[in-house]
């Protein structure tokens, strides 16, 4: 049993369509990125890095691994509840 416990990753069902859980992760990465990119804009903070797209890329990637941290226990928390 490794650090996740008995997690395993399932589909999520899209009105008949079947859809990795992965696109779930991505999409709610997505949306906190383009929050995070208006508040940056906003503030100023991409005249302080030398590139912008790397930096987008870079927040991709950290919030896309919180996502996928975040809701197996999320799902878990559910199941518990009904």
């Amino acid at each position: 049993m490794g650090i996740w416990g008995d997690v395993m990753i399932a589909e999520i069902n899209l009105f008949g369509i079947f859809c990795s859980g992965m696109l779930g992760a991505a999409c709610l990465a997505g949306v906190i990125l383009l929050l995070v990119r208006r508040i940056f804009l906003w503030v100023g903070f991409y005249h302080l890095v030398w590139h912008r797209h790397l930096v987008d890329l870079a927040l991709f990637t950290i919030f896309l691994a919180a996502a996928i941290s975040i809701l197996p226990a999320l799902a878990g928390a559910f199941e518990g509840a009904s």
